[in-house]
């Protein structure tokens, strides 16, 4: 699954992406 979006995006996209969802989640 990693791999497939890793194929669909950038690994920095992909590590912006799970960085703002920990600090969204942490907001809430």
């Amino acid at each position: 699954m990693a791999n497939d979006l890793r194929g669909t995006m950038d690994d920095n996209d992909f590590r912006d992406n799970i960085l703002g969802f920990i600090f969204y989640k942490h907001l809430i």
